[in-house]
């Protein structure tokens, strides 16, 4: 299994915004494609900067914490274009 972790946003030569990620212990990455409004939360939760109210990943993880559970692993279950889909594992749920 491959350890990734967020290197950084970028937009292509046709504006379409990619995820960079970066394999660790590595100097190799690649890219993911998403939509533009997962690119503007993704962008959001990466600044820092603090809002007037939470966002949705806020109230997702502040959700998983008051059940007294954390993440343990996430794994991409399929990579298929033009989607993918990934399965998130909690820790000390219930």
């Amino acid at each position: 299994m491959l350890q990734v972790r967020l290197r950084g946003l970028a937009l292509d030569q046709s504006n379409s915004p990619v995820v960079i990620l970066e394999v660790e212990k590595t100097n190799k990455g690649f890219g993911i494609w998403i939509g533009p409004f997962e690119a503007e939360a993704l962008a959001l939760a990466v600044s820092g900067k603090d809002f007037p109210r939470p966002l949705t990943y806020d109230l997702f993880i502040n959700t998983v914490e008051r059940l007294g559970a954390s993440f343990d692993d996430n794994r991409c279950k399929a990579f298929r274009l033009p989607c993918s889909s990934s399965k998130k594992e909690l820790r000390n749920f219930c």
